[in-house]
């Protein structure tokens, strides 16, 4: 169904199958098909409990907004469907001058048995402020290319492996405020994943305010945050931490900046990234500058053996001027860095380990420079 140019969204209940014989009855769902088309700054808003059990086919959709349209599942109401994406915001021709906008103030959970997204914008925005729940493998929360937008204030939670909560290509993603949160439950995942490309010419960031959680797993090889600039990238990505990220998978990352380019990639932590699983590490920066400022009961505590607070390469540079501490475990490094990368500890930073068999710095031939405290205490 085609919906132009109305600004105030018609009731879609009226239209959606509830057992009377005026209403829209989905039999079948054909690749590419979508019940509701929004154009031209329509608003399309299901206002109703809905669930999809036949949208299986490839490219299948509830909501779609074009053209400065928008999509909306209302709070308090749930959209339940195997579809292969919830809501759809595309900016098409952009004729009407305005971006088009995918939102979930609701419920939305997608059942599909791989490849399920929730929310897809391109050259658009997608919002979530309800709950975003993947129940299956490979998995995506909020997707977007093409200099599109993603913000999450609410919850979005991954039950099934090789997924992301907030996935982006040469977009900018937030998971925003401290009230948002994104739960991971299974291995080979990611809270966030941020790409750029040789396609995008502007800077483009990633960003957590609130809370990413990563839960123990498999073989875990997870990361909360996951940036990656593709060869051929040139402009800046920025990867940035001011809320909470735990992470308790073996062989994970709290942050992970893989630069494949020759342009700028950046990682900030001023909040908390706090690693429990073995052989995992706080920041990994690939050929990135990763800078540390977290304080207090903030900065990067690793408590997993073999684990580290920082692992640099590739020509990354590290600068720690907050908090980076080791707390239970053996063989833990505070920094590492390899013979073509560099890191210094400010006059304010402290690196602390508390259990044995630890390092403070440690370099494979890179320039390191202290000038703070690094504290290695013996039980």
């Amino acid at each position: 169904m085609e919906i132009k140019s109305v600004t105030t969204s018609p009731l879609l209940s009226k239209y959606l199958n509830n057992g009377t014989t005026d209403k829209i009855n989905i039999t079948s769902f054909g690749e590419g098909a979508s019940i509701f088309y929004a154009t031209l700054k329509a608003n399309a808003i299901l206002d109703t409990d809905y669930t999809v059990t036949n949208g299986d086919a490839d490219s299948t959709s509830v909501l779609v907004a074009n053209d400065g349209a928008n999509v909306e599942i209302a709070n308090g109401k749930t959209l339940k469907t195997n579809t292969n994406v919830g809501l759809i915001a595309t900016g098409g021709a952009r004729v009407s001058g305005a971006v088009p906008v995918a939102e979930n103030k609701g419920t939305l959970v997608s059942t599909r048995t791989d490849k399920g997204i929730g929310i897809y914008a391109t050259y658009a925005t997608g919002k979530n402020s309800g709950t975003i729940t993947m129940n299956n493998k490979n998995a995506v929360g909020m997707l977007a290319t093409i200099g599109s937008n993603l913000t999450n204030t609410n919850k979005i939670e991954l039950k099934g492996v090789s997924s992301a909560g907030i996935y982006g290509e040469n977009s900018n993603l937030t998971n925003s405020g401290t009230a948002s949160k994104i739960i991971v439950n299974k291995a080979a995942s990611a809270g966030m994943y941020a790409k750029m490309t040789g396609a995008s010419s502007t800077a483009k960031t990633s960003k957590n305010e609130g809370e990413i959680k990563v839960i123990a797993d498999g073989d875990g090889k997870s990361a909360a945050m996951y940036s990656r600039m593709e060869s051929g990238s040139t402009a800046k990505l920025t990867t940035q931490n001011t809320g909470t990220i735990e992470v308790a998978q073996t062989g994970s990352a709290g942050i992970f900046a893989d630069n494949q380019s020759n342009g700028q990639s950046e990682v900030l932590n001023s909040g908390l990234v706090k690693m429990t699983g073995i052989k995992s590490v706080g920041i990994i920066g690939k050929k990135s500058k990763v800078t540390n400022s977290g304080t207090g009961t903030n900065g990067i505590e690793i408590s997993g053996t073999g684990s580290a607070g920082i692992l640099a390469t590739d020509k990354s540079e590290v600068i720690n001027s907050g908090r980076i501490v080791g707390d239970t475990g053996e063989k833990l490094v505070g920094i590492s860095v390899d013979v073509d990368s560099t890191a210094k500890n400010t006059a304010t930073g402290t690196i602390t380990m508390n259990t044995d068999s630890n390092t403070g710095i440690a370099s494979k031939g890179g320039e390191v420079t202290n000038e703070g405290e690094i504290t290695l205490k013996r039980y």
